[in-house]
């Protein structure tokens, strides 16, 4: 997630833990109960319910520099029974990935709908929640995103109509049909090179 244009600054796992959990609920709340469950996977410490109330209080101050003191918090939200994430979808990566995918999905120009598609694919600058991808919750989504990130290579390499109109334009979409060198890979949540792995297949 980003701030002001940069990552934001987290303090350590638990706080990185607690914003993906949060993102990948969506927007919905969740609760304290499961983020408990969730976060120290059935094996919550004595004062879990303070720790947490700490985690959070820490990460808001990551995400919200600039709010002033005792003003209310607007992007990690308290709303019962839990908490929920309302940050603009632009800042988050996973939440502009699907939305690009969508404008894709309904874009009927096909340059605007390779542009798309080949910013949703640049979005995937590392592992997708891989220091948490032993953990349930992360390894559904991870099981959820992999069936849409999987087609993006081939799919924002297909030519656009102005891409044969000389070599010039040729050699630039090559260049183009690799936006990053990472890939989902099934089951694992790791990430793969498909420069090194898959050489000899178009992306």
């Amino acid at each position: 997630m980003t701030v002001d244009g940069r990552p934001a600054a987290l303090r350590g796992p638990m706080q990185g833990a607690v914003l993906a959990r949060l993102v990948v609920a969506a927007g919905a709340v969740v609760s304290a109960d499961l983020l408990i469950e969730d976060l120290w996977q059935g094996e919550p410490p004595p004062k879990a319910s303070s720790a947490l109330q700490a985690h959070i209080s820490y990460l808001r101050r990551a995400l919200e520099p600039h709010r002033p003191p005792r003003a209310p918090a607007r992007v990690v939200i308290s709303q019962a029974p839990g908490y929920a994430l309302r940050a603009e979808p632009t800042t988050v990566d996973a939440w502009h990935f699907e939305r690009l995918l969508a404008t894709a999905a309904t874009e009927p120009d096909l340059s605007t709908h390779y542009r798309a598609l080949g910013a949703a694919l640049s979005l995937w600058r590392g592992p997708a929640l891989a220091a948490y991808a032993d953990s349930d919750w992360a390894a559904a989504e991870i099981t959820r995103l992999l069936p849409l990130l999987l087609p993006l290579p081939a799919a924002c390499c297909q030519p656009g109509p102005e891409s044969h109109s000389d070599e010039r334009h040729r050699r630039s979409d090559q260049r183009d049909c690799n936006p990053h060198p990472y890939l989902l890979t099934a089951g694992t949540g790791l990430v793969c090179n498909l420069r090194a792995s898959s050489n000899g297949r178009r992306r």
